[in-house]
């Protein structure tokens, strides 16, 4: 069933259920000279529509009716319910406590109008549970298909955790990130255990308006194929995160998946960039100066940023936050290290020494 078929067996319902003495139902029909239908759409973040239709209809006092209620916990009155005519659409808009919203609307009024508005509301506004968040998870059994996967999201400290040089970046990243139908693809790199993955979840949590798609190394070779165009066509202005892409970005010359780093190209800047909007975020761990040059050029690159081990002063900031008893560190290390300062390294093993059964 379509978006579309929901929608309008939705509106047949909530019109039948909506009480014909009620006021509202009454109101719609003096003030508009017709009875109304009725579309109710639920989990919607009312308050937040609220301040969007006042700034986007200049609506003033005289415009809307509203109840506030007082939150003990923040002593602010808050927004409970709102009644707000919009005379120039031939709408009526009631939200109650339960972040549920009705509209009132003329029954003349075409399905592709009523769907386009209801869309931006459902997309802009729904409201989201501010502990998990979802990403589009690209598999392949046998066929190319999207999986919806909750994420929880992390309580993570910037400025404490990354170097003070991140917060300009992260800034700017969120800022294109959240922008409408925008392209372009941002670059974070650095070696392992610098904090790419945690930085990616921090990233994930911010963005509340559009879809996001993450892609694992194993399936970005089949970014070339082209069912993987097709599913897009229904992700438009969506957020791409392709994570360990250092396979998949390097320059073309030594490349042999020509056909997805061409996706990459073609996705983050040209004709399908245009079609598409879609931004990407790759991580990987090699040196920037194995990149494909065009990957680089100015107005493909949203941003880059480079994770490296903590400075010194941060490392022994943090190593004690985690364990107060810890020995300061004589030299920067990466949050893995810091995170598992007690641990037994295994990666400098001498590689002399004779492990297993031998002869003495």
């Amino acid at each position: 069933m379509t978006i579309k078929d929901t929608l309008t067996q939705q509106i047949i319902k909530d019109t039948i259920n909506f009480q014909k003495d009620d006021a509202l139902f009454y109101y719609y029909t003096t003030l508009f000279k017709t009875p109304p239908n009725i579309l109710k759409l639920g989990d919607i973040d009312t308050v937040k529509l609220f301040d969007y239709l006042t700034e986007l209809y200049n609506l003033t006092a005289n415009n809307f009716l509203k109840t506030s209620h007082y939150d003990l916990k923040s002593k602010h009155y808050k927004l409970s319910e709102y009644f707000c005519p919009i005379e120039k659409e031939e709408l009526i808009l009631w939200a109650d406590s339960y972040n549920e919203l009705f509209i009132f609307y003329n029954p003349l009024r075409s399905d592709e109008s009523l769907h386009k508005i209801a869309d931006v509301i459902v997309k802009d506004f729904t409201a989201r549970n501010k502990t998990k968040s979802e990403i589009n998870l690209l598999t392949k059994n046998p066929e190319l298909s999207f999986t919806k996967v909750e994420l929880d999201n992390p309580q993570i400290n910037l400025s404490q955790n990354y170097n003070n040089d991140l917060n300009e970046i992260d800034d700017l990243i969120i800022k294109q990130l959240q922008a409408e139908n925008n392209k372009g693809i941002i670059m974070l790199h650095g070696k392992p255990g610098t904090g790419k993955s945690f930085y990616l979840k921090h990233l994930i949590s911010c963005i509340l308006n559009k879809p996001i798609i993450y892609i694992t190394p194993d399936i970005a070779g089949n970014l070339g194929d082209p069912n993987f165009i097709q599913l897009l066509l229904d992700k438009r202005n969506s957020i791409l995160i392709i994570e360990d892409a250092e396979l998949l970005l390097t320059a073309r010359e030594i490349n042999q998946n020509n056909s997805a780093i061409s996706t990459i190209l073609n996705l983050s800047d040209g004709i399908l960039a245009d079609c598409l909007n879609i931004q990407i975020i790759c991580t990987f761990n090699t040196d920037l100066e194995n990149i494909d040059e065009a990957l680089l050029r100015k107005g493909r690159l949203i941003a880059k940023y480079e994770f490296k081990e903590l400075s010194l002063e941060k490392t022994n900031h943090l190593l004690q936050l985690q364990n107060s008893e810890s020995k300061p560190s004589d030299k920067p290390l990466t949050l893995a290290e810091i995170f598992n300062y007690k641990l037994k390294d295994f990666s400098n093993l001498d590689s002399k020494s004779k492990i297993g059964f031998y002869k003495s």
